[in-house]
């Protein structure tokens, strides 16, 4: 069909340098046309008034190109150009944008752009999302706040670090003698009952409940830089009236036993915590995070200690009030102990669900008394008992090889002293057999005794480790740097069915939703297109320096 006058009314407008590309990944949002318009003139560098009719799909009469345009210049002036936007007057008045796919030269005087419809530009104020499932988005600042999401990211934190202004210790007694106490266990009777209030022990305790833990001997406890002193006196008074054997036990603890009470000493302690502090302090350097998920797990957690070999960590989300507090529970008897239980998961106390941690001290000392000498004899008798048995079991061989045995023999038949008088004669050998029987049966069934126990984290005691440690910990600086940077590009993870947030920061919202819900007049393609960018996730940004990222904190 042969053009007219009246079809050479479309304006067309070259552009160069324009933001965008059909892959959708950035995209400039609008919200009206005019402003719309505004933008993309500030990229002309050509003008037409009177082109021909602009088509905007590829189903075009047999005589005529795909989506193409020829425009009255050479080639070599459009070849730093990326887009264009016509207007098909006098047949209505929007306006079109597309991408220029290729710039082809046909002469001096006409240039051939093939071009591909933006679909997004074209149709941006032609449609509508509505509620859907948001896979990503940002939060408007006013509601990023600590915790508010903590859906799981798909980053792995490949460095943890501790955030020295965030260390707390709780300890009981100290690295000096002096805070440490010695207690003697002993069971008194008439002969050592002066002897005991004489010994010169600043706490006397006779036997009663310790924090609800029966104990029945008495106790006498004393600083550890007088323990030498007061306990070997002790020993030597009693060993002198050949009661030494009254002591049945002597331990340290970092804290005395406290008699009378029915129950753990109970104390709040806080640990000055702060799980919403924004500064970080790892060995890197100092880092204030500008996207608040940083201050969840798994970027960031309290690690809680114990000085014999427990450790529990603790989802900042979950501490009660934002700062970590909870209760200590002690037990000091002969074994000293305390539980630290968190406030944690909305609990204030202990209800025996929520983690905890216990540190537990056992220490029991080595002391020289009769039990001592009587265990080396009865050691001794074994040893050469053990000979005696030995030498029976040569005997035992050699008779029954005299009548015709195989003259083997194991100790175990050795030891059954009737069969060994069998083969013997005489009194003698019924008199050793009996003897030696005796013996066996008194010493080698009697449980050994020790009183050298060293009990458990006797290195920890030794050197003050006594009690709980807790660490904030978080990345180093340079990756916490790059997650902030990740949350500023992408947004968070959301995974919830709601109205997806495309507007809100100052210069970009990310956006990715599962099976955009999106109506609009908008042709069947055009649709398939932006479906597919939301679905895949698009950055929609609300000014004009479109890819302008100045790190952390730049889009609010």
């Amino acid at each position: 069909m042969p053009e007219t006058t009246t079809t050479r009314l479309t304006k067309v407008r070259v552009l160069k340098d324009v933001p965008c590309d059909d892959t959708y990944t950035d995209v400039r949002y609008f919200e009206d046309t005019g402003s719309q318009q505004g933008f993309f003139e500030g990229f002309v560098k050509h003008t037409y008034e009177n082109a021909a009719y602009q088509r905007v799909n590829d189903q075009v009469a047999p005589y005529r190109e795909l989506l193409t345009l020829r425009i009255p210049a050479v080639a070599d002036d459009v070849y730093d150009c990326n887009y264009i936007m016509f207007q098909n007057q006098p047949y209505g008045n929007k306006w079109f944008y597309a991408f220029i796919r290729k710039v082809n030269f046909v002469s001096p005087n006409c240039t051939k752009i093939d071009y591909e419809i933006d679909w997004f530009q074209t149709y941006m104020c032609d449609f509508e999302v509505h509620p859907c499932m948001v896979v990503r988005e940002h939060l408007n600042p006013a509601d990023d706040v600590p915790f508010a999401n903590c859906v799981p990211e798909p980053i792995m934190v490949p460095r943890y670090t501790i955030d020295t202004s965030s260390v707390d210790h709780y300890l009981q007694g100290g690295t000096t003698p002096i805070n440490t106490w010695v207690t003697v266990a002993i069971v008194p009777n008439t002969l050592t009952v002066a002897i005991i209030e004489a010994s010169g022990f600043p706490l006397i305790n006779k036997g009663d409940l310790y924090n609800g833990i029966y104990n029945g001997a008495w106790y006498l406890s004393c600083p550890a830089a007088v323990a030498g002193t007061l306990i070997e006196k002790l020993i030597t008074a009693l060993a002198a009236i050949d009661c030494a054997e009254q002591i049945c036990d002597i331990f340290m603890t970092p804290s005395p036993p406290t008699p009378g009470t029915q129950n753990a000493n109970q104390t709040n302690h806080s640990t000055g915590i702060n799980v919403e502090n924004t500064t970080f302090t790892p060995a890197d350097g100092s880092y204030m995070v500008h996207n608040k998920k940083l201050l969840s797990y798994p970027f960031s957690y309290v690690e809680c200690v114990s000085d014999s070999g427990e450790a529990i960590n603790l989802k900042p989300e979950l501490i009660n009030g934002g700062t970590l507090q909870g209760s200590v529970y002690t037990v000091s008897s002969n074994e000293f102990g305390m539980k630290f239980i968190p406030a944690y998961q909305g609990c204030e106390d202990r209800n025996g669900l929520q983690p905890c941690l216990t540190y537990a001290c056992d220490i029991h000392c080595t002391w020289m008394g009769q039990a001592y000498g009587n265990a080396f004899i009865a050691n001794t008798i074994r040893i050469g008992l053990n000979a005696l048995a030995s030498g029976a079991n040569l005997v035992t061989q050699t008779s029954m090889a005299g009548i015709g045995g195989t003259g083997v023999a194991t100790m175990s038949d050795a030891r059954r002293f009737g069969d060994f008088k069998s083969e013997t004669s005489g009194d003698a050998g019924s008199l050793f057999s009996d003897t030696a029987s005796n013996i066996y049966n008194t010493l080698f069934d009697s449980p050994e005794q020790h009183y050298n126990r060293n009990g458990s984290g006797a290195i920890n005691f030794s050197i003050g480790l006594r009690g709980f440690h807790f660490a904030r910990k978080c990345p180093t600086k340079e990756w916490m740097e790059k997650i902030d940077q990740y949350f500023d590009l992408f947004g968070y993870a959301v995974m919830t069915c709601k109205m997806p947030n495309l507007t809100g920061r100052p210069k970009w919202n990310y956006v990715q939703l599962q099976k955009p819900c999106i109506t609009g007049s908008v042709p069947v393609q055009g649709m398939m297109a932006i479906k597919a960018a939301f679905a895949r996730g698009v950055r929609l940004w609300h000014v004009d320096e479109i890819g302008e990222y100045n790190g952390p904190g730049d889009n609010g």
